[in-house]
């Protein structure tokens, strides 16, 4: 949904540059996140992220609307839809991959942490968050490991994320395939 609005936006003239942008802010997020989480929702990060995606993609289209291959497709008779399906929408994939990567870490970061404070999901269900916060009153009889192995998943898991965020990228970015 965001890809698509981002592209729209960006294939249009510059009309919509101030569009979304009162969605990032911290109070809109810090009520967007209390009433999805209130609703038992599962995904208020992709909810509130979505303009944060539409304008990553809105930059990409922008930078690359005018660069010499779209310009050069153009000439060579393509219609505006081939233009952005052929040349312009890979080009700008790459760096959308990455900001999804990057943002899977910090949702399980956030989902870790809500738990970890009590506003997450409740101890009955098995959660990093939930598993660090009960072991770390165990930290001090000297049984460490209850909070340091559930905290040495959650981030070898953001990291493994990340990773797989650079690995998308080298395999999809155009500039990557000569």
């Amino acid at each position: 949904m965001a890809t698509a609005a981002g592209r729209r936006s960006g294939e249009r003239t510059a009309r919509a540059d101030g569009a979304g942008r009162h969605s990032t802010s911290a109070p809109t997020i810090t009520a967007k996140l209390a009433a999805l989480s209130a609703n038992g929702a599962t995904r208020p990060t992709a909810v509130i992220n979505t303009p944060f995606y539409a304008r990553v993609v809105r930059a990409e289209v922008n930078i690359r609307r005018e660069a010499g291959f779209v310009q050069a497709a153009k000439l060579a008779g393509n219609s505006d839809i081939r233009v952005l399906a052929m040349h312009i929408f890979p080009n700008a994939l790459p760096p959308m991959m990455v900001q999804v990567s990057l943002n899977l870490g910090w949702a399980v970061l956030n989902a870790a942490g809500l738990s970890f404070i009590g506003l997450g999901v409740r101890p009955p269900t098995p959660e990093w968050g939930i598993m660090v916060a009960e072991g770390a009153g165990y930290i001090i009889s000297g049984e460490w490991w209850l909070a340091l192995f559930p905290g040495l998943w959650l981030m070898l898991a953001v990291f493994t994320f990340n990773l797989l965020g650079d690995g998308l990228r080298d395999i999809v970015d155009p500039k990557q395939r000569r």
